[in-house]
């Protein structure tokens, strides 16, 4: 998240994109979505989802 703060990579807490410059804190762990140069939506997790 450091790395991607420092380069201005925009983010978001949700795929919906309404939470920017947030984290989710979903089953434990921390994530975050963001946009590769295709403009395709990427999500980062610290932890896989529970599935609960």
């Amino acid at each position: 998240m450091g790395r991607m703060e420092a380069r201005k990579v925009r983010y978001w807490a949700d795929p919906a994109q309404h939470r920017e410059g947030e984290i989710n804190t979903r089953d434990g762990g921390r994530g975050a979505y963001f946009e590769d140069p295709n403009g395709h939506l990427l999500e980062i997790l610290t932890r896989p989802y529970s599935g609960h």
